[in-house]
């Protein structure tokens, strides 16, 4: 199953609750974007009951204004050799602020298992904030897990290489955000939507 799911509530406060439970051979790609809200909170919990279950799962999170975006994501590893990869990436301007708290649980009958958990963090202006906190708990051997966060502004060196080319400052800003959104949103079929549209739009505001 392949699932895009769209969250789009400025100035407005919503909670979300996902659930995903698989069985054997079972396979999800899963993306989440969310546009913004005065609070907005997502809950996903994917219990991973079978073997050779194989997932990719994305988050994009999107935050301007006065916007407080909130991600909790518990990843449960319940039976072995199975594949989970996660990457959520975030891009926050204005006053804008984050929270990624993500979990891997391996349990005591999941060897085999190959988890991935990433958070990287683009901060667009000063007063935009990001809390994040990704984690590992492996009780089990032979297995391959790996999680890791990045936060940061626009790389100067990037950007100077960009504009000595010719290309004015505010182009090659969009260059290098729709480069960093694109290493996520490549992964998913995204073509038929409106998605990648709203993207560009958020960037260019």
């Amino acid at each position: 199953i392949e699932i895009i799911h769209v969250s789009n509530i400025n100035n407005q406060k919503f909670i979300d609750s996902i659930f995903f439970n698989q069985e054997d051979k079972s396979k999800i790609k899963f993306l989440s974007t969310t546009f913004g809200g005065e609070l907005y909170r997502a809950n996903i919990d994917i219990n991973i009951n079978g073997e050779n279950c194989d997932n990719q799962f994305g988050v994009l999170i999107l935050g301007s204004e006065h916007d407080h975006i909130d991600y909790h994501i518990n990843i449960n590893h319940i039976s072995g050799h199975s594949v989970s990869d996660f990457l959520c990436r975030s891009m926050l301007k204005d006053s804008a602020n984050g929270i990624f708290n993500g979990k891997i649980l391996i349990s005591r009958g999941a060897s085999g298992t190959n988890a991935k958990l990433y958070n990287n963090n683009l901060l667009l202006s000063d007063k935009a904030g990001m809390q994040s906190n990704p984690q590992l708990e492996i009780n089990c051997e032979d297995v391959k897990c790996s999680h890791g966060s990045t936060s940061g502004n626009l790389d100067k060196d990037a950007l100077f290489y960009l504009r000595s080319r010719g290309i004015d400052k505010e182009e090659a800003k969009e260059i290098l955000i729709e480069g960093f959104i694109n290493k996520l949103l490549s992964s998913f079929n995204c073509k038929p939507l409106w998605l990648q549209e709203k993207v560009k739009e958020w960037i260019q505001l």
